[in-house]
């Protein structure tokens, strides 16, 4: 989901998400996956990633050139990411932007992070439209809430 930056200071595109993503060295601040790299993720274990390096056309383990002949089983060539670094709100406040509550994460460890607080989230926008959809269809409340 787009971010809508009428939610964040003025400042944040000019001077917090640049000193975090310096912060962390324009890497993902759990994994360490570098922003703007082309990845292969492992199937078996998300954490490990092969870099795809277009100056020398390989993949990178570790540092170390992987024929596409040599890759390993657990990752599959047809589904390529493209890493961008996002900056997540350890509290979940988009209004705390102490660099203490701010961390650079790829799309995989932010969503990860967020996990519990979206499946939150959904269980109340469920229960929300269940509540809606009862009152139009001129269901009456089992407990009597308006």
């Amino acid at each position: 989901m787009p971010i809508d930056y009428k939610n964040y200071p003025p400042n944040w595109k000019t001077e917090i998400r640049p000193a975090i993503l310096k912060r962390a060295q324009d890497r993902c601040e759990q994994c360490g996956v570098p922003n703007h790299a082309l990845i292969l993720r492992s199937r078996t274990n998300p954490a490990e990633y092969l870099i795809y390096d277009s100056e020398r056309d390989c993949h990178l383990l570790d540092g170390s050139p992987v024929r596409l002949s040599e890759m390993p089983d657990e990752f599959d060539a047809d589904h390529y990411t493209r890493v961008v670094l996002t900056i997540a709100h350890l509290d979940h406040d988009h209004t705390h932007n102490d660099p203490a509550n701010l961390r650079a994460l790829c799309q995989r460890c932010h969503l990860t992070y967020d996990a519990r607080t979206h499946a939150q989230h959904a269980k109340v926008t469920r229960g929300n439209n269940r509540e809606a959809a009862a009152l139009a269809s001129g269901q009456l409340s089992l407990f009597g809430e308006d």
